[in-house]
């Protein structure tokens, strides 16, 4: 684990930012054919349009992503 800290502190702060959003966006693809999927096999099966939460999910990730990156940054400037 102490490998992965000194890589994140060594790291520029645009790197790290730069592949959390392609993490993201590669999340958001395969979400995106999951969901085309589940469509297509739920109007093969004759079944209705079930009503989605996706919102939900895409508003929680921006916190879950934030919450470690502000301890990180509390935690170098000596303030946790």
């Amino acid at each position: 684990m102490l490998a992965v800290g000194q890589w994140v502190g060594a790291t520029p702060v645009l790197v790290i930012g730069l592949l959390t959003f392609l993490g993201m966006v590669a999340a958001a693809y395969v979400g995106a054919l999951a969901r085309r999927h589940r469509e297509r096999s739920r109007t093969r099966e004759g079944k209705d349009a079930e009503e989605s939460r996706d919102g939900y999910v895409v508003s929680a990730i921006p916190g879950v992503i934030g919450s470690p990156a502000r301890l990180h940054v509390l935690a170098c400037s000596g303030s946790l």
